[in-house]
């Protein structure tokens, strides 16, 4: 059949009309009535004021809200949306403008231990957990730390920083700062410039310093601490005996517990002291003291020591020579040396528990020469105050200088002929002393 054709009015009513199957409706030229129109013809011919193509989306055809997506950046409009992303990333790009100066860049590293690190410029993280930073240094040994410029850090869990400096592969937590310092032992520490630690638990500070014993201490300059638990500081000082102290200017302490101090005073023996200028110790525990108007070691100087002895009442008239020191070391004297000397000394008896003491003092003054074969002249002693005597045990004692042999003075004490005395005495001699040559 035909199909029918509609008139459009404003209102109307009738039978109904059936049209051709899968037919369309479409206005006709007139644009007043709709009739059927087969499915061939065009269906959709204008789409937004569009007649050709009219099918096709254009720009401004959907609100964002039209479009199905799971975007979250809102806008009544596709193009409202992209402004909003794109200010977004302007904002973005200035954050990470501002970060570059903030994140460590990275060029020519290398990173190859076990969760390493290498930042900045030809750093190395070679070591397990280590961590290398700066310009061209080393961390090698296992959670190690290099910083700064030129360093390499050996030692497992040792921190190298500053420039040029290094730790060793044996030198476990050790710790090297500044600038060409070095570090070769566990627990060691160098810093300053130059500077060497090359003994467990050492530190050298300063400017090329060297501290090389178990536990040393060198500072200043030059200095040397090589003995354990010895110490140098100030300039070109040497600290060479155990627990010994060198400080100062040119300074010797050798032996142990030693201790030079001043300009150029050498202290030589154990638990010695040498201060001022240029002075020397010869003694086991004694002091010297210098004022370096001449340049020779030990050349007018003043020295003071306390030997000591003892009688144990076996004999009557029993004698003691008095003896220096821990070592009980005879009194040795210097060939081409005039000594002018004090003594003062006293004596106690022992065994009386608590009976009232009894005791004699002597003080004596004598010269002493010693010629060039250390051949040894005493002059006369002087009392400069008779013996002071408490008691009877004392009763014709005497305190005698004298000379045995070579280079050596003895001092004896000898209690009274008919009295057994178990006694011991301690006699304090000063001496100034002077080079003959």
């Amino acid at each position: 059949m035909t199909d029918p054709t509609l008139v459009l009015r404003g209102s109307q009513s009738g039978q109904i009309v059936r049209g051709t199957p899968t037919n369309k409706l479409a206005f006709d030229a007139t644009g007043e009535r709709v009739g059927g129109v087969t499915s061939s013809a065009a269906g959709l011919t204008s789409f937004n004021g569009r007649t050709a193509p009219a099918v096709v989306p254009q720009a401004g055809d959907y609100n964002s809200h039209e479009v199905a997506d799971a975007s979250t950046v809102g806008g009544p409009s596709t193009e409202d949306s992209l402004d909003t992303l794109n200010t977004e990333l302007g904002t973005l790009s200035a954050t990470v403008a501002t970060l570059q100066g903030e994140i460590c860049a990275k060029s020519g590293t290398t990173t190859t231990g076990a969760f390493a690190c290498a930042e900045n410029f030809n750093t190395t993280a070679s070591g397990d957990h280590s961590h290398a930073e700066g310009n061209g240094g080393f961390a090698a040994g296992v959670n190690s730390h290099c910083e700064g410029s030129l360093g390499n850090a050996e030692g497992a869990a040792s921190h190298c920083e500053g420039t040029s400096n290094r730790t060793d592969p044996g030198a476990t937590s050790s710790h090297v700062e500044g600038i060409n310092n070095h570090c070769t032992a566990v627990n060691s520490h160098a810093e300053g410039r130059q500077c060497l630690a090359s003994a467990d638990s050492a530190h050298a500070e300063g400017v090329s310093t060297h501290a090389q014993g178990l536990g040393a201490h060198s500072e200043g300059f030059g200095g040397t601490s090589s003995a354990t638990g010895s110490h140098s500081e100030g300039t070109n000082c040497t600290a060479s005996g155990d627990g010994a102290h060198a400080e100062g200017n040119a300074t010797f302490a050798t032996d142990v517990a030693a201790h030079a101090e001043g300009d150029g005073s050498q202290a030589l023996t154990r638990r010695s002291h040498a201060g001022g200028a240029n002075s020397q110790t010869y003694l086991d525990s004694e002091y010297a003291h210098a004022g370096g108007s001449f340049t020779n070691p030990g050349d007018a100087q003043f020295r003071a020591f306390e030997p000591e002895g003892a009688t144990n009442g076996s004999v009557p008239g029993q004698a003691a020579i008095l003896a220096q020191g821990l070592l009980a070391a005879p009194i040795t004297l210097r060939p081409l040396v005039s000594y002018g000397i004090t003594l003062r000394a006293i004596a106690t008896r022992r065994g009386i528990g608590g009976g009232a003491r009894e005791s004699v003092f002597f003080y004596q003054a004598f010269m002493v020469t010693v010629d060039g074969a250390g051949n040894v002249t005493i002059s006369a002693v002087v009392d400069v105050v008779p013996p002071f005597l408490v008691g009877a045990s004392f009763v014709g004692a005497t305190l005698v200088p004298s000379s045995p042999g070579v280079n050596v003075l003895r001092l004896t004490f000898t209690i009274g002929a008919l009295l057994s005395v178990q006694s011991r005495i301690v006699a304090r001699l000063e001496c100034v002393e002077i080079l003959g040559s």
